[in-house]
């Protein structure tokens, strides 16, 4: 998304100060005033004379605070020991690693006032000021950066990523998903996943944990990162990778126009249609649901009595059947597609720009809570884009 800066904020942009260290301008920076006051407690921020700073705004702060992804304590604020590659070089495309969460930093004007674009696990954005000072960089940021969140919390906060979210939901695999660490997630979208509703809606409970875990590869891998070959997800189906210039595809399959979400677990992508794998494995109630190596029944957190996050309930409306009961046919499920063109986000839920979507609490989610969508007449509710398939 493209932005038209107004001549405050070019003027702001222009306003480069040498002769003040960071700590002197995030105190001369009014809309700093929280970051300011936490100095005292991050003495790093003060040492080395060639550092990122990317400072939320009191506005970010309080407001991902609200959203339950900030601790009270917590500033949101994302540094670096080192200076990040400036706007002023060439088209700037990264991703940045820092000590609890990684960062999109994406410039799309190198050689005019920049329109640096940053994203974290729930929130996008383009930074309304920098400034050089002499121990380095200050960027001003209309969004804070909380520790990266689990991947149902990110998804929440994903558009049109509910209804693959629903299917982990399906089969009571959130926790199992939400323990994994050092792996790539495809997501599908929500058309996608309307797209192969058919497919999806015949799968018993292990041959859909089958297909979920087919979306999720071993390492964790930012687009910056990828190369061309072969790719193992966690259950050992074989991924071939393929990168033309800006456009990647996995499986043949096209990466959708949202990729480099960081998460607890690792990158997130999008994708435009689901993966569907050869040699699925034949139906068997009695089987274990496995994503990957982790038993869903005894992943981390996992309960069959699991309460429902707040966030969740405010889904945007749509339906998707529950998971078969052991031993019974899959012909009586149904799944229902709401059809939507804009995917609104609801209002119970909606923050102010630039939040994408419904966020999540991060703290009801690590506290193992499963039940991300609520039960509706034996269905469960979750935000998908698509077609009537059958009436409940």
């Amino acid at each position: 998304m493209r932005a038209t800066l107004s001549l405050a904020t070019v003027a702001l942009l222009a306003a480069s100060a040498h002769a003040v260290t960071i700590l002197d301008a995030i105190r001369a920076n009014p809309q700093l005033s929280l970051v300011a006051a936490g100095i005292a407690q991050h003495p790093e921020w003060a040492v080395g004379t060639a550092k990122t700073l990317v400072a939320p705004t009191d506005a970010a702060i309080q407001a991902d605070r609200a959203s339950g992804n900030l601790a009270p304590t917590q500033l949101g604020v994302f540094f670096l020991p080192t200076v990040a590659q400036t706007w002023k070089d060439v088209a700037n495309y990264k991703v940045l690693h820092g000590a609890d969460t990684s960062i999109l930093f994406d410039n799309y004007v190198p050689m005019g006032p920049p329109e640096v674009h940053v994203r974290s696990s729930t929130a996008e954005g383009i930074l309304t000021g920098y400034q050089q000072c002499d121990d380095g960089w200050l960027y001003t940021s209309p969004i804070a950066f909380e520790p990266s969140v689990v991947p149902s919390v990110a998804m929440l906060a994903t558009p049109k990523a509910d209804a693959f979210l629903a299917l982990f939901q399906k089969i009571g695999a959130v926790n199992a998903l939400n323990s994994l660490t050092g792996v790539t997630i495809f997501c599908p979208t929500d058309a996608a996943v309307a797209a192969s509703a058919a497919q999806l809606n015949a799968l018993a409970p292990n041959q859909l944990a089958y297909v979920l875990s087919a979306h999720i590869a071993v390492g964790a891998k930012y687009t910056t990162e990828l190369d061309n070959g072969a790719w193992a997800s966690i259950n050992a189906v074989p991924l071939t990778l393929a990168v033309v210039g800006e456009s990647s595809t996995v499986n043949g399959v096209a990466f959708g126009t949202l990729v480099d979400v960081p998460t607890a677990a690792g990158a997130l992508h999008t994708l435009n249609s689901v993966i569907i794998p050869a040699n699925i494995p034949a139906a068997n109630p009695t089987a274990p649901i496995m994503l990957g190596n982790v038993n869903v029944a005894t992943a981390p957190g996992a309960s069959s009595a699991a309460a429902v996050p707040a966030a969740a309930t405010s889904l945007p409306a749509a339906v998707l059947s529950a998971a078969p009961a052991a031993g019974t046919s899959s012909a009586s499920q149904s799944i229902v597609y709401v059809t939507s063109t804009q995917d609104p986000v609801p209002a119970s839920t909606a923050a102010a720009t630039p939040k994408p979507a419904a966020t999540a609490s991060a703290a009801a989610v690590n506290s193992g809570s499963e039940k991300l969508v609520s039960a509706v007449g034996g269905a469960i509710v979750a935000g998908v884009v698509g077609i009537a398939a059958a009436a409940l």
